[in-house]
């Protein structure tokens, strides 16, 4: 059987956007098929919505450029681009009712006549015409009719539902006939049984209408209920690409892994092709290619977690259950393997206090490499014993290199130090993510000088939290560059 080839409609070759020299979009690369309904998924300021308006047109990029059907509009504006965008806040016409508000793009439209003129120069030109009073009808009662408002044409949008004001701002979009419809969060001021149904509603619609949707939404569930394919975004760059099932059950990252549904993450170490070791015991696995002892983070789903009896001999380690919640479809229990904090999902409850044994199979460890595994900073020595590091000055071991010399900064995670209170470090940054790792959390902190620190911490800090940050002199390690060689 022969495949049919499929067709991009959108691609977008190593986009950037900045703003005041702050990266929002960093070199992205993506195509979308014709027909597709992708959606960008990732935390507030991951970049997903400032894509989506460079597509739009209401933003211009930095850098690279952007196609629709093998064009390059990067510089077209938005009213010439075959895209309608759909925002979270309807946009509508409080003075019109809801068939102008629908009508209000048809009546400026202009569409090709079928006659033609010559000009001076001989050259020949279609001429255009604006749609007629019938087929404005025509048009906006079939788009009402799709999504569901057809007696509703004489209403003052003031007096719709949230829902029904939402489905007029889509039947506004559609009735131009684009290619591709961009939704910003459309559901976002919603509650939560009218998303649920509008999510419903919009697959419906992309399966009846066959033309490409391109959705933002930081909601997992939202993303992996309605999309063909997910991109899931952060610090604005691309994590991954791939359909709900694999970036569910094959997460690219720790990142993707916390991000999308609940995950165990553990930091292990990869002893062998389908050995691993995490929580202080040896798993099989069906891994294989990393280097032998590389340190690497471990991913199981609590689903993907049986409780056993404890003298089953198939029972991998020993745990004892701390708490078990009833969460309506399932137990969420909280067992701890030593010192390493375990979530499990199961149909059954289980009591607390009791041990139990753990089984997971080979295939349900997920292993991945670790993203750093030391926080490195490219900077030179101010002085002898004195290094730069994010525009502040810090005493080390400066190996007695001179001032002026190219060096590298490493700090571990666990010897990053951070501060409630910002004046107490000596560099400003702000919380942007914190995972927890079975036994600690690993904060990610943005300093002010856009260094991404990764901290390994007992404290769960909270995402926008301003915090200082201190290192103790021993514990930066610092290395010469080649550049100093040349």
């Amino acid at each position: 059987m022969v495949k049919k080839r499929r067709t991009k409609v959108i691609e977008l070759k190593n986009v950037s956007k900045s703003y005041d020299g702050k990266p929002a979009v960093d070199n992205v690369s993506f195509s979308i098929n014709k027909g597709e309904f992708v959606t960008f998924l990732g935390p507030s300021g991951c970049g997903k919505t400032t894509t989506l308006r460079m597509i739009a047109g209401f933003e211009k990029p930095t850098s690279g450029k952007i196609f629709i059907d093998g064009k390059d509009i990067t510089e077209i504006p938005p009213h010439l681009r075959p895209v309608n965008t759909v925002f979270q806040r309807y946009a509508l016409f409080p003075h019109l009712n809801v068939f102008n508000n629908v009508a209000f793009g048809l009546k400026l439209k202009k569409i090709p006549s079928g006659q033609y003129y010559t000009d001076k120069s001989g050259q020949k030109f279609e001429k255009l015409r604006k749609y007629t009073k019938e087929e404005i009808k025509r048009k906006v009662n079939e788009v009402l009719r799709l999504v569901d408002l057809e007696d509703y044409e004489a209403r003052d949008v003031s007096s719709l539902s949230g829902g029904q004001q939402q489905r007029v701002a889509i039947a506004r979009a559609l009735v131009n006939d684009p290619e591709v419809l961009l939704l910003d969060e459309p559901l976002g001021a919603l509650d939560l049984k009218m998303r649920k149904d509008m999510q419903i509603e919009l697959m419906n619609m992309h399966k009846k209408l066959g033309i490409t949707f391109v959705y933002v939404t930081h909601d997992q569930e939202e993303a992996l209920t309605m999309s063909d394919t997910i991109i899931v975004m952060r610090h604005g760059v691309i994590q991954q690409i791939a359909t709900p099932k694999k970036i569910y059950d094959e997460p690219a990252n720790a990142f993707v892994a916390d991000f999308i549904g609940e995950s165990n993450i553990f930091s292990g170490i990869m002893l062998d092709d389908f050995k691993v070791s995490c929580m202080d015991h040896v798993f099989e696995c069906v891994d294989k290619g990393f280097k032998k002892n590389q340190e690497i983070d471990v991913i199981i789903r609590p689903e993907d977690i049986y409780i056993i009896p404890k003298d089953n001999h198939a029972a991998m380690v020993i745990a004892h259950i701390e708490s078990c919640v009833f969460k309506g479809d399932h137990y969420q229990i909280i067992a701890m393997v030593g010192e390493y904090e375990l979530v499990i999902h199961e149909t059954n409850e289980a009591i607390v206090g009791e041990d139990i044994g753990i089984f997971i199979k080979p295939f349900d460890f997920h292993i991945m490499p670790k993203a750093r595994i030391i926080n490195e900073i490219e900077t030179e020595m101010v002085s002898d014993n004195v290094v730069d590091i994010c525009g502040s000055n810090f005493d080390c071991n400066g190996m007695g290199l001179p001032e002026g010399t190219k060096v590298i900064a490493s700090i571990p995670f666990d010897k990053v130090i951070i501060f409630d209170n910002e004046e107490d470090g000596k560099i400003g940054g702000e919380v942007v993510n914190t995972i927890y790792k079975g036994s600690y959390y690993q904060c990610i902190v943005r300093a002010d000088n856009y260094y991404i620190f990764f901290v390994d911490t007992q404290d769960d800090w909270l995402k926008g939290d301003r915090v200082g940050i201190g290192i103790n002199p021993e514990d930066i390690q610092i290395k010469a560059t080649e550049q100093n060689k040349s």
